[in-house]
């Protein structure tokens, strides 16, 4: 329903509107079809970062536009230093999110204005590199937001839903890419470039 109203509002507004989907691979499968100049993508939580790099990697042509439910700008931040060009939060005015598809269809980043400074510093701090924050896996990210936070790991993995296990070997995993030996050393990094 949410997204045959976002398609109703943009063609109204005189945007053309491909196509529409509800899953990523639906959506990979129709920006390989369509070569569309923008994608909005709406997947909050973990499948989000993933898919941003998948379709980033499918389609450097393709402009990406990501809603997410809440206003963060660290979330804005990784998924800018993912590939996205822009970061609308859901509860947006109209006016807001047309001007973000402009200006991203255009070929600029969009973030909303009260957050562009924070996020700027972010993206600076992550780097689009494969040795930063980017190249953390949506799950992995999420482990690193909550250690980062103080949050032990037995409470990450039930927070995350998985195993103490499984939230181990993606600690590993985050320690390997971002090249830290210890989960203190996690927060240091956190805290150092202003993540926490």
């Amino acid at each position: 329903m949410v997204r045959e109203a976002l398609a109703t509002v943009l063609t109204a507004s005189g945007v053309r509107v491909l196509a529409e989907c509800g899953t990523a691979e639906e959506a990979r499968v129709l920006v390989a079809r369509h070569r569309p100049d923008l994608v909005i993508v709406d997947l909050d939580g973990a499948s989000t970062l993933p898919f941003v790099r998948a379709l980033r990697a499918d389609s450097d042509r393709t402009r990406i536009l990501v809603l997410c439910a809440i206003e963060d700008p660290e979330r804005a931040a990784v998924v800018l230093a993912a590939g996205a060009e822009g970061y609308v939060p859901k509860r947006a005015s109209l006016a807001d999110l047309l001007d973000a598809v402009r200006t991203v269809a255009q070929g600029q980043m969009y973030v909303p204005p009260q957050m562009s400074e924070d996020v700027l510093r972010r993206v600076t701090a992550l780097g689009r590199g494969t040795n930063g924050i980017a190249s953390l896996s949506g799950r992995e990210v999420a482990l690193f937001q909550l250690l980062s936070r103080g949050v032990s790991l037995t409470e990450s993995a039930a927070q995350l839903g998985v195993t103490v296990s499984t939230a181990s070997t993606y600690r590993a995993r985050i320690l390997q890419k971002l090249r830290l030996r210890t989960t203190s050393d996690l927060v240091r990094r956190a805290a150092a470039e202003g993540l926490v």
